[in-house]
């Protein structure tokens, strides 16, 4: 289970956090749906921020120089 949150659906105002605990959750809900323009401009800008320190390692299908780099002969 990773640490970052699952996956989220943003818009302008509008977010939608899948399994906020778990797939596997044994709560009542998984999903958490906010409509809040402040809570959309929050998680816009925690992914911008992720994705800004990732290593792209996949490209189209195929595994990227950088990723061979990396993960020498595991990426294969």
């Amino acid at each position: 289970m990773p640490l970052a949150l699952s996956v989220q659906i943003i818009d302008d105002d509008k977010v939608w956090i899948v399994a906020a605990g778990s797939h596997q959750t044994k709560q009542a809900f998984r999903d958490v749906y906010i409509q809040d323009a402040s809570v959309a401009a929050a998680m816009i800008e925690y992914y911008d921020r992720i994705w800004g320190e990732s290593v792209m390692v996949l490209d189209h299908g195929r595994i990227t120089d950088r990723a061979r780099e990396l993960f020498g002969g595991a990426a294969q």
